[in-house]
Parts: C-alpha cells; structure tokens; sequence
C-alpha cells in the first residue's frame, strides 16, 4: 500500500473512492465540503439532521453521486467527537477506515482530511496517527492460507491535507507512521510464526536478511562461541532442545549518533513447553509466542535504520527453545552465569530471565548509555494488569520520564512497578547467590529484581509484556492474533533519545 499527499482542491483528484471524516458533534467542520458540490454537503448535513448519519467513531456509510467526475464512491467515516480528537483517536479512524474499504477492489482512495484533526503544530503527528491506523488495520496473517483467502486492499492511500499544512512536516508523519506501521506488523508476522517454521536457526536468518536490506550490521554467535564466553544460562535453557542455541548481536548507528549505545535485549524462546516444569496442555499453542520481546527488538531495530534515526543502537537476542529432555536442565541445577552470578533453578518454566540474564550481562560490554529489555516474562503481569498494560521497571529518572511519554504518544501504555529490596530477598538462595523463582507473591515484581541483578550501575528499564503479545478483543487497528506490541513505544522512545 501506497501513501501520497496532496494539498490541491479535492475535487480535482481523480480516485476510486473519496473518504470524508464526520464529527459526532460538528459536522460543519470538515472545510474539504466546501470543496465539493453543493449538494453533496447538503446532502451529508441532511442526513446527520435526520439521524441517518452520526458521525460517532466506526460509523461507515457508502454514497453514490455522480456530481462529482472525478470519484467513484463517497465514504462517510464517523470520527467521533472534535472535543476528543487524539493520537489514538486518529489511529482508531485509520483502522476504521481501511477495514470499510476492504475487499472493495478500490485501487486509489483519497482521504479529505479536516483541519480539526491536526494536534501540533507541523502537522506530522497528525498524519503519522492515520497513518499507523491504515497500515497495522490492514494486517492479516496469511503465509499459511490460499491466495484466494486473502483480502484485497486499495494499493494507494491519497492524503489531502487540510489548509495551510505544512507539507515536509505533513509527509515525514507519513513516513514515520507508514516505517512505525510496518515494524509492528513485521513483529505480528514473527510472532504468528509456528514454532516449527521459526526456530532459533530461522530468527538468526531473518535477522541477517533485515540487516542486508536495511543497511545495518548483524552477527550471529554459534553455540561454541557461546559457551566460550561463559553464558551458561543460555546454554542451559537450550539443552533439552535438538535446535541449536543462537545469541544475535545487530548493530546500528545513524547520522549524528551519541557514541554510547542505547542497547536493546529481547526474549527470544522460540516455543516455551515450560522444559520439565511443563506447562498444562491448555493453550500452549500460544507459547509459540513466548519470543515477543525478541521479534519486538528486531523489528525495532530495522524501523530505526529505516528512518534513519540519529541514534546509536544495538539489539541483542538470546534465542532457544524451552524442551524437555534427557539432557535438559532440572529443578535443583545451579548455574554459573556471564557475570559469575549463580543460579538455583527452582523451576524451569522460568527459562526467561535465566537467557535475557546472560544477554543483560554481556551489554557491559558495550558501555551502553542505557539498556532496556522486552520480554514476554511473567503470567503473573497479566493478573496485575489484565491486558490493559505492560509492566515497567525502571531504575532512572530520564529513562522514567522518556518512556512515559512514549507510551503516551504511541498508545502502547505501560504502568510502573516497584523495584524494592524486599523482593531481592525473596529470591535469595540456600546454596546459590539468588534463585529462579521467588514464588507466587509478587511474581512479575521478584522476576524484575532477578533481571536486576545483571544490569550493574547502568540505566535500565524493564517492560514485562506477556499479558500483551496477543490481541484477544480485537479492534480498529488490532486484529486478533499476535499484536506485535512495544514496536511503536521503543520508536517513540528513540525518536526522542539525546
């Protein structure tokens, strides 16, 4: 799908279809009427008089008129209340939208945008919010459905832009939302993956391939080489599996790049049975999806070189499967981990931690000015949050207050929890320095202050979004399935990093 902007008088725009937002209460405020002929602005205040239109959010109604040449169709798409008109607002619209057009076998449709939607003043978060509505409304996971199951899109999207816009702002929001889009939906398509296609072996290939097509760098660590550095955790976690263990290292640094790293680790468990701790067979299809942190990072880090970021940023994926086996790992084992921290494994469903431990501790390396994890960590995050947000960690002020916003201006909300020393305690080991577990109380809260012990003094945040890698209600812009959350929040946050 294609995206253009325009500035000149709608009317003069040849398109399949011409998509006209309504306000639930203002419905004189879209300016392009005035562009059109009388009667169809007429006609469009007739009908919201007499109830046939309301103008509420998700309200579609198709119009025919030959009045205007250079049109097929009118679209009359309810925006809801001009009092209420936000980034989310608007990337609701552009989910609505694009779901109203599907399968119609439009090719071109022109979208007359009111100036009551712009929120700032280059107009670029504007159209950047539309825009990521379209495209990640447009998703649907098909690699393993026949071609004629697939819906049909309109292959160009024209913005008209309201009066006085400025343009270049207008257009780089079409670019970022189209990139910020487009790495949300690759994570989804990684997420959708089964396990049996998206092995460790295959991550570590895509990752190659988005580094060669988007200008950054990628290194993939053999199981050798891992052991050789001493990431026994990783190791151990891979044991119960016949796929070999991977350690990703991608690298990026744009224009005018800062010289410390902001440094990117993401979970990447290909397919979590739980190891011998083994999960209830219930659901555990959806443990395909257990490497969400990972495809977040990599599809962050490919957007980023994309826009060319003016950020110095490195991504780091552990990746193996979690199996049980006769040579797997056992409750009652102790590890040595990269840091020399040892581990008693209570249970072995909490692989997680143990693989972003040795990842965590090997971004020292690099003197990151600041590290932050995903990860799909905890159940328990999902009993304290539901599905509303993921749960933060965070151990500095400027990280605190950077996500903060970022999760305001993506959408993608986050809720911060604590980081006491109490739950340092609650993960203190008989035989070892600190336990895998610290039990039921507190779970997602003790699985942080793990990962803490593995960050040294740098800035670090954590995001534990297991109740977030499925989309089980579906919406404007979110179809069911895999939601590929945490792209855009990641995006937001480099976008603003100094």
């Amino acid at each position: 799908m294609q995206f253009k902007s325009h500035t000149q008088a709608p009317a003069r725009l040849k398109s399949d279809c011409m998509v006209i937002p309504l306000f639930s209460d203002d419905a004189r405020s879209n300016q392009h009427l005035k562009a059109l002929p009388k009667n169809i602005e007429n006609r469009v205040k007739s009908m919201v008089s007499r109830g046939v239109l309301s103008g509420k959010a998700g309200e579609t109604v198709y119009l025919q008129d030959d009045s205007i040449k250079n049109t097929d169709m009118l679209l009359i798409c309810g925006a809801g209340s001009v009092k209420q008109i936000d980034r989310e607002s608007l990337r609701v619209f552009g989910g609505n939208m694009i779901t109203a057009l599907k399968n119609r076998k439009f090719k071109t449709v022109s979208l007359l945008i009111p100036d009551k939607f712009n929120m700032d003043k280059d107009h670029s978060a504007m159209s950047q919010s539309i825009v990521e509505g379209i495209v990640l409304g447009s998703y649907e996971y098909t690699r393993y459905k026949d071609a004629k199951q697939r819906s049909k899109w309109p292959e160009r999207i024209v913005l008209i832009a309201p009066q006085k816009t400025n343009k270049p702002s207008f257009e780089d929001g079409i670019k970022t939302g189209r990139i910020a889009g487009w790495g949300q939906n690759l994570s989804r398509e990684l997420i959708g993956h089964p396990s049996n296609y998206l092995t460790p072996q295959e991550m570590a290939r895509v990752c190659r391939n988005l580094a060669k097509q988007y200008k950054f760098q990628c290194k993939v660590l053999s199981e050798a080489q891992i052991a050789r550095l001493k990431m026994n955790c990783l190791l151990a976690v891979n044991a119960g599996s016949d796929k070999p263990v991977h350690f990703i290292i991608m690298s990026y640094k744009g224009p005018r790049a800062p010289q410390k790293p902001v440094c990117l680790v993401g979970k990447g468990i290909t397919f979590d049975s739980g190891g011998i701790s083994i999960k209830p067979a219930a659901n555990m299809d959806e443990m395909k999806g257990d490497m969400g942190g990972a495809a977040c990072v990599i599809a962050s880090i490919a957007s980023a070189a994309q826009l060319k970021l003016p950020v110095n940023l490195v991504a780091l994926v552990p990746t193996t499967e979690n199996l049980p086996s006769g040579s797997a790992y056992k409750p009652g084992d102790v590890l040595t981990a990269l840091n020399g921290v040892t581990v008693e494994v209570l249970n072995t469903d909490a692989e997680g931690r143990l693989i972003l431990a040795d990842a965590l501790a090997y971004s020292h390396r690099l003197k990151p000015a600041a590290i932050i994890d995903v990860a799909t960590l905890t159940g328990a995050a999902k009993i304290a949050l539901g599905f509303a947000a993921a749960a933060f960690f965070v151990n500095n002020d400027k990280l605190r207050k950077q996500f903060n916003q970022a999760a305001d201006n993506s959408g993608e909300r986050i809720w911060e929890m604590p980081l006491w020393k109490d739950y340092q305690e609650q993960i203190k080991s008989s035989i070892a320095d600190i336990k895998n577990t610290g039990g039921r109380p507190a779970g997602t809260c003790t699985a942080a202050a793990f990962l803490n012990n593995f960050t040294g003094d740098f800035p670090w945040a954590h995001i534990d979004m297991a109740a977030l890698d499925v989309e089980y209600k579906g919406g404007a812009y979110k179809p069911k399935g895999s939601s590929g959350y945490g792209v855009r929040l990641i995006l937001e946050f480099l976008r603003n990093w100094k």
